[in-house]
């Protein structure tokens, strides 16, 4: 709201009418009771121009010097309240409380929060108060209202950081990254995060949001966008040409993990910390959004989801398998296809690269001789019907492992003495596709 006419009520109630000329509100009429321009208090209240209700200064009778007949800018906008408008989403949000409010206090800001406001300081710990400049997690129920108006002063431009990770909440104006600086320059080592239903990388920080920022050092940001030399900063790019996984929840939360297909400096994809227990989270176990998968395999972290959750693998063939052997996933997914899971007990994957082999071969199964279970290793050229089956020594079928079509590649499958209750004894293992055939023996002890 833009202010012409001010009043300022001194002791004996007189009233004074001010102009604006240029950055400054110059005296008219002067009627002070007692003492010179310079120093002079006075109480005081704004009032604008369509006649609002109400004051909309910092109180009805507040105490202001005057300097020389003038009032400055700095020192009007010390006084004038501001409004503000935060968005609000049902479930998890990272917000910021981006003016100075009369009570701070999480329960009178927010009273149907359905959650603690929870801040991070080297770990989380529950905030019963907001602070500006810093940015908390909180939760809304469906049906919240999807944002609240707050009045109050102007907070400060410039944010103290902490080395390592911290989470920051903006004034009343938006801005963009590339406008940032930071004092000393040049601490920030990582990517801008802010929070929709799972991390994002951000062009702009907005106003009663909150975002995460790491830095090498203490040092102070300045979010004012104007005044100092610019940090430079720009997010880290993801090449268009990366493979991808694409991992989303029942509950429609989603994030995406990117597989590099270069030499690429990963230290720049690293990810802030964990989130609160609840709140969606998606990232490989070196805590990154960005892996390579030359050689090996790479685990993913898949938190507080709402099952089943479904992967879609774009730009590479991937083996996706569980943390515990593969007893319950072990897929090969070509570029375009997708897995579900239902096991909320899921909350881990291995994935690896998917190399096609260029020839038929059955491995020696390992551990052998076994008991309870070995795996045996087995990889094909090309795709085609697949039958792994044991047998006795007499010939005669007791377990089929796999008897389906598989695409090319490298497998492995687990063979348990609960298998058709196996005893001890020899067995052959034959694995046929096609013309191809070929056979090993194995031992179970008990």
């Amino acid at each position: 709201m833009k202010l012409k006419v001010l009043f300022i009520m001194l002791a004996l109630f007189s009233t004074i009418i001010l102009s604006q000329s240029s950055t400054n509100y110059k005296i008219k009429n002067p009627a002070f009771s007692q003492g010179s321009n310079s120093g002079t208090s006075a109480n005081y209240k704004v009032v604008s121009t369509t006649g609002q209700a109400g004051p909309i200064g910092k109180s009805n009778n507040t105490t202001m010097t005057l300097n020389s007949g003038f009032i400055n800018q700095d020192m009007l906008n010390s006084y004038l309240m501001e409004r503000s408008i935060i968005a609000i989403a049902t479930g998890w949000n990272l917000i910021s409380i981006p003016l100075t409010l009369d009570n701070m206090e999480v329960s009178s800001v927010f009273p149907y929060a359905a959650s603690n406001a929870f801040r991070y300081n080297s770990g989380y710990s529950i905030a019963s108060s907001f602070e500006n400049g810093s940015g908390y997690w909180l939760k809304f129920a469906n049906g919240a209202t999807p944002s609240v108006e707050l009045t109050g002063l102007k907070s400060t431009q410039n944010i103290n950081l902490s080395v390592g990770w911290n989470i920051i909440g903006l004034s009343e104006k938006n801005i963009a990254v590339s406008n940032i600086s930071t004092l000393p320059a040049g601490i920030i080592t990582a990517n801008f995060f802010g929070y929709n239903n799972g991390y994002v990388v951000p062009d702009t920080l907005k106003s009663g949001k909150g975002y995460w920022i790491k830095v090498n050092q203490s040092g102070v940001i300045n979010l004012a966008g104007s005044g100092s030399a610019k940090e430079n900063y720009t997010a880290t790019e993801i090449s268009s040409d990366w493979a991808r996984l694409q991992i989303t929840d029942a509950g429609g939360k989603e994030g995406v993990l990117f597989i590099s297909n270069n030499e690429t400096d990963l230290s720049n994809f690293e990810l802030p910390p964990v989130p609160p227990a609840g709140v969606f989270d998606l990232r490989f176990a070196g805590d990154r959004y960005v892996e390579e998968l030359f050689s090996g395999s790479k685990d993913v972290r898949i938190n507080s989801a709402e099952y089943p959750v479904t992967i879609i693998v774009i730009g590479a063939e991937l083996k996706i398998t569980d943390l515990i052997g593969g007893k319950i996933i072990n897929e090969l997914i070509k570029p375009g296809g997708s897995l579900t899971i239902n096991n909320p007990s899921i909350e881990s994957l291995r994935i690896e690269k998917v190399t096609i082999p260029e020839q038929f071969k059955l491995y020696q199964n390992y551990p052998n001789p076994f008991n309870p279970t070995t795996t045996i290793s087995w990889q094909i050229p090309v795709a085609g019907q697949v039958s792994l089956k044991i047998y006795d020594v007499l010939g005669k079928e007791v377990v089929a492992l796999v008897d389906e079509f598989r695409e090319a590649g490298a497998y492995c499958n687990q063979l348990s003495v609960s298998n058709g209750q196996l005893t001890s004894g020899i067995y052959i293992y034959k694995l046929t596709v096609g013309k191809f055939s070929e056979s090993k023996k194995l031992l179970i002890l008990k």
